[in-house]
C-alpha cells in the first residue's frame, strides 16, 4: 500500500503497452495453474469456486472475526483495495 492505494505492482511492464506487472505476474500464475490441472479439473469447473475460495481466503487473512467491532482501517483498505481489484 503506498499513500492510501494499494498498487498491485500497477507500474508499466516491459512485456507490451498497456501491461502492468501485476497483469503479467497474475497471467503467468493462472496460465501455469490452468495447464497443470488434470483433463478432468477443467476451468468452467472450477473457476467460480476457486475465486469465492479466494476472497474467503482474502477475507480471513484481513480481518480479525473475533473482534469485528475493533477491524482496524489498514487492514480494511487491504481487504477493499484487493477484493475490488477487477
Amino acid at each position: 500500500m503506498d499513500q492510501g492505494v494499494f498498487s498491485f505492482y500497477n507500474q508499466a511492464a516491459d512485456d507490451g503497452p498497456g501491461q502492468t506487472v501485476r497483469w503479467v505476474l497474475e497471467d503467468a500464475f493462472w496460465s501455469t495453474f490452468w495447464n497443470k490441472l488434470p483433463s478432468e479439473l477443467t476451468r468452467e469447473k472450477l473457476q467460480e469456486p476457486l475465486r469465492v475460495a479466494v476472497d474467503v481466503g482474502i477475507i480471513n487473512r484481513y480481518f480479525n472475526l473475533t473482534r469485528l467491532d475493533n477491524i482496524d482501517s489498514r487492514s480494511l483498505s487491504y481487504a477493499h483495495a484487493i477484493l475490488l481489484r477487477d
